[in-house]
């Protein structure tokens, strides 16, 4: 079932996309419902003299809203990574009008670009320490649902103590942890070392798990290689 609501929101981003003309700028009420799903917001500016970014993408793209499951249309969103933030705009020209801050809410869910799901969860990280915040939902199934978790922090740059070194500047480092949830409940972040992982998975289901990761060859720091172990678990 999740699938098929999945894909469902995928096909409906991609024919939203296809329009020629902005569904929120003629939907009256669907404007109106997310107008209130916004705040004001100051935008991060004058990154020029940092090094990366704090956004997955500096531009806006588009994407579609939903709010308690709720269609209210095609937006151009920016997410802010470093600070946890989806910045959005209604209509184009893009540089006419300025970003809001697109309220956290668990019933509120972006359909991004790529087709998936950016969703405000609560889950803990292998520290123990329990946060809320936005995960990507990257991979479903009867049992078994897969989320990534973009991080950027922040490097205060150095001066250089003399002629003979540089300037080190401040930037910016991306990095992505991914996380596990069985049957809809706790989402927890997973170790992407083979051996750890298995361990965590049900004891019925780790040798065929470890015989599956064996045989393909596969490594669960490539997402797509991931994917495809969570998928037979999910078999």
């Amino acid at each position: 079932m999740k699938k098929i609501i999945y894909l469902s929101i995928c096909l409906c981003l991609c024919t939203y996309l296809q329009a020629q003309t902005n569904p929120v700028d003629g939907g009256n009420s669907a404007l109106i419902a997310l107008n209130k799903l916004t705040t004001d917001y100051t935008a991060t500016n004058n990154l020029s003299k940092y090094k990366g970014t704090p956004y997955e993408t500096e531009y806006f793209q588009r994407g579609l809203v939903f709010h308690n499951k709720k269609n209210l249309g095609e937006v151009y969103y920016r997410y802010n990574i470093y600070a946890d933030q989806v910045e959005i705009k209604s209509t184009p020209p893009l540089e006419n009008e300025e970003a809001k801050a697109l309220n956290k809410s668990k019933e509120t869910i972006l359909v991004q670009m790529n087709g998936k799901e950016l969703l405000l969860k609560r889950f803990t990280e292998k520290t123990g320490n329990t946060l809320q915040g936005y995960l990507s939902l990257i991979s479903t199934g009867k049992t078994y649902t897969l989320y990534s978790r973009q991080i950027k922090t922040f490097a205060k740059g150095k001066a250089a103590k003399s002629s003979f070194e540089e300037d080190k500047p401040s930037k910016f480092i991306g990095f992505t942890q991914y996380y596990l949830s069985k049957d809809n409940h706790s989402i927890k972040e997973i170790s992407l070392k083979s051996s750890k992982f298995i361990k965590s998975i049900d004891k019925g289901k780790q040798q065929k798990l470890k015989n599956f990761i064996k045989e393909n060859s596969l490594k669960l720091k490539n997402e797509e290689q991931l994917i495809r172990v969570i998928i037979h678990l999910n078999q």
